[in-house]
């Protein structure tokens, strides 16, 4: 069973918002992934393939 805050369950839920349409609310769920595993290189693939398909209008990282 996953935590619900660990980050691979914060990744099921990205991939459920991506594809339910909510990209923003996915993309912010996304640099949270990245921030609280920032090693771990098959989420931050993941980040940039979603950034890729999102295009120039998506959001700056937050800081």
């Amino acid at each position: 069973m996953l935590a619900p805050e660990s980050a691979r369950a914060l990744r099921v839920l990205m991939a459920v918002l991506t594809v339910s349409g909510d990209t923003d609310e996915a993309l912010k769920v996304r640099f949270e992934v990245v921030r609280r595993n920032p090693f771990d290189t098959d989420i931050r693939a993941d980040l940039g393939a979603r950034l890729t398909q999102a295009g120039p209008s998506c959001c700056a990282p937050p800081r």
